[in-house]
């Protein structure tokens, strides 16, 4: 009889760790497909990011192409199956004050008539997508941001950057890709047949607007020029430009916007010159 239970136990034996084997290797199964699917999860996101920031510096320089010719429209394709792109509206407002040659005068606003708030385009990535560090932050275009007011006719009217924590009213976080407006500067002389030469800065700043939206998930962003609105102001000593944040109680503030500074003044020269502000409406439109 004793010989039987021995038989029977060791019987048993072989089963149990065949058993075990089997859960081992289920368990090293499901670590190792976690692995992979972690892994394809974050390459579809990083790849997603790259192709994001490109797709949005596309967008950038196409808002120069449209901003100062109504009605010319530029479409780009656009597709994604995690991220939104939204337009923010009233994020930053340029105040721009210019001070007239003469003794006693004083700096006055030049652009207080109009529309002060800018808005900002965005593309954003949920970090359950994909994440970087929450203190990264890139600039796109141009490649280094050195000044308020890019100061050549090549210069670019938008700013692209890229950061990790977007505030969002749903209290999830974002990698995000942001397209703002800013200012580009031209100087330049004009002489007469009679020899007279008169010195002349020229400021161009688009607005972005919300255009037609005909469903949430878009496969094209148009861009559509919309008109130009001009402001011209003669014998000007300086222009200072400070930028304010709107929304900086909901953190679009100086931290994450991160101007190289919030002042800038710019010295026209012992003759001053004439100051043009030229604006350029650029509709922007999510289309199926």
């Amino acid at each position: 009889m004793l010989n039987k239970k021995n038989r029977v136990r060791r019987g048993e034996a072989p089963l149990i760790a065949t058993v075990i084997l089997m859960a081992i290797t289920l368990f090293c199964i499901s670590i190792t497909l976690s692995f992979v699917q972690s892994n394809l999860t974050r390459r579809s996101g990083e790849n997603e990011f790259t192709l994001a920031k490109t797709f949005m510096k596309n967008i950038g320089l196409a808002i120069d192409d449209v901003a100062w010719h109504k009605g010319q429209m530029n479409t780009i394709q656009y597709s994604s199956q995690n991220a939104e792109i939204h337009i923010r509206k009233g994020l930053i407002h340029y105040k721009i004050e210019v001070l007239k040659n003469g003794v006693g005068q004083s700096y006055r606003e030049l652009n207080e008539t109009r529309d002060k708030y800018h808005s900002v385009l965005f593309y954003d990535i949920p970090q359950s997508r994909y994440s970087l560090d929450n203190t990264y932050f890139e600039d796109i275009l141009p490649s280094k941001m050195t000044s308020i007011i890019q100061n050549s006719t090549t210069s670019p009217i938008s700013r692209v950057f890229a950061t990790q924590t977007a505030p969002r009213t749903d209290e999830n976080y974002y990698v995000s890709i942001g397209v703002a407006p800013v200012l580009r500067s031209v100087a330049f002389t004009v002489t007469s047949g009679s020899g007279i030469s008169s010195n002349y800065y020229r400021l161009y700043l688009a607005d972005l607007e919300q255009g037609a939206l005909t469903t949430a998930n878009p496969r094209y962003i148009t861009l559509t020029g919309s008109g130009v609105e001009a402001a011209m102001i003669p014998d000007i000593k300086s222009i200072r430009v400070t930028v304010i944040f709107i929304k900086e109680a909901n953190g679009y503030d100086a931290n994450f916007f991160k101007f190289p500074s919030t002042i800038q003044e710019i010295d026209l020269g012992p003759l001053g010159a004439d100051v043009e502000l030229y604006f350029g409406k650029v509709e922007v439109g999510f289309l199926e």
